[in-house]
């Protein structure tokens, strides 16, 4: 595990993240907690996690990694996204099946283009922020920043937490629908803990998260722009 200063961020990330599902589980059953539960969300995913995921590469620059070369690394890069997309597409199918999901409020409003626009920047930094969150329960959860032969069992059940915490983190989001969180959130995420096994860069796992939500939203404002054309 890293032995820096820096690990701070990388605790504090956590911290905020599980005081953050925590919130939104008591907003749920009081408004009370809800100006709260907004302003740490707001403090954990546009500054303290977006801050740890620099931090984070930093870091990682002073540990020993394999060298892959760039055209690998688009291959991997593409490959997983599309991959992941399909995966996400089948489970979103079988899920509307026995319970209907919840459109993210994000893909509300995209077919003005200038709010397309902004959506897909605000999207770069939000990427940034998720990625930070997993990476920090990672971290943390499995007191070590890769696989290795030693840790196999231990890495793939880190994951299997951070999966988990990943799609509660997303409750609110999608109105308190658990099983969408769980299985259509959650789930997916399952498959990062390869792509962070075979590459353990930040970048790799910002980039395939990123490039899957601007082809989730561009097909949705595409489809959105067909209906109304059929209207």
């Amino acid at each position: 595990m890293f032995k820096d200063k820096k690990m701070i961020f990388i605790y504090s990330t956590t911290g905020l993240t599980l005081v953050t599902i925590l919130l939104q589980i008591l907003a749920y059953f009081s408004t009370a907690f809800v100006k709260v539960n907004g302003l740490v969300t707001t403090l954990l995913l546009f500054i303290i996690a977006p801050i740890t995921f620099f931090i984070i590469a930093s870091m990682l620059k002073k540990e020993p990694k394999v060298q892959i070369k760039l055209w690998k690394k688009i291959a991997i890069l593409l490959v997983f996204t599309i991959v992941y997309f399909i995966v996400v597409i089948v489970l979103t199918h079988f899920v509307n099946s026995f319970n209907p999901t919840t459109t993210n409020p994000i893909v509300k409003g995209i077919q003005n283009n200038s709010v397309f626009i902004r959506t897909i920047i605000v999207l770069a930094w939000s990427m940034f922020a998720e990625e930070a969150v997993k990476l920090s329960l990672l971290f943390v959860v499995l007191k070590d920043y890769k696989y290795s032969t030693q840790n196999r069992s231990r890495y793939w059940v880190s994951w299997i937490v951070v999966s988990i915490l990943f799609g509660l983190l997303h409750l609110q989001t999608y109105n308190y629908n658990i099983i969408q969180c769980l299985i259509l959130i959650g789930l997916p995420t399952m498959m990062f803990g390869y792509l962070w096994k075979k590459t353990a860069s930040p970048y790799m796992t910002w980039g395939a998260h990123y490039l899957f939500d601007v082809l989730a939203i561009s097909i949705a404002k595409f489809a959105t722009a067909l209906i109304f054309l059929n209207m």
